[in-house]
């Protein structure tokens, strides 16, 4: 999803509805939540490493994939081999139980606070 210049990227949360509740609108199919990623809600490394029992280097790549990175880009732009991004990754699975980016992605922004409703 594009957006302009200056703001920021949005999270998106899309769950399908099986047999909708009474009270929804007829046709509903998903629940779509949209987050915007803030620098201010990002997860420290080091938190995430303590909280999930990562190494530093496993932590610091499950935060940049919360911020929204691709691994092929973080692989480009920290100089390391993307197949070296991807071992660590397999090994934040294992330590984690999640078993999929996106499962990952909840799981460090889980860690984060959720911003005032006056925001």
């Amino acid at each position: 999803m594009n957006r302009p210049y200056g703001l920021p990227q949005l999270l998106l949360h899309v769950s399908p509805v099986g047999t909708p509740p009474d009270d929804f609108p007829d046709g509903v199919a998903a629940l779509v939540l949209a987050v915007e990623l803030r620098d201010r809600e990002h997860v420290d490394a080091d938190l995430v490493a303590d909280i999930l029992g990562l190494s530093r280097a496993e932590a610091h790549l499950a935060e940049l994939l919360a911020r929204g990175h691709k691994l092929r880009d973080i692989a480009v732009t920290t100089g390391r081999n993307y197949s070296t991004l991807r071992w660590h990754l397999q090994n934040i699975y294992a330590k984690t139980g999640v078993s999929s980016q996106l499962d990952l992605v909840d799981l460090v922004r889980s860690l984060c606070s959720v911003p005032d409703a006056e925001e």
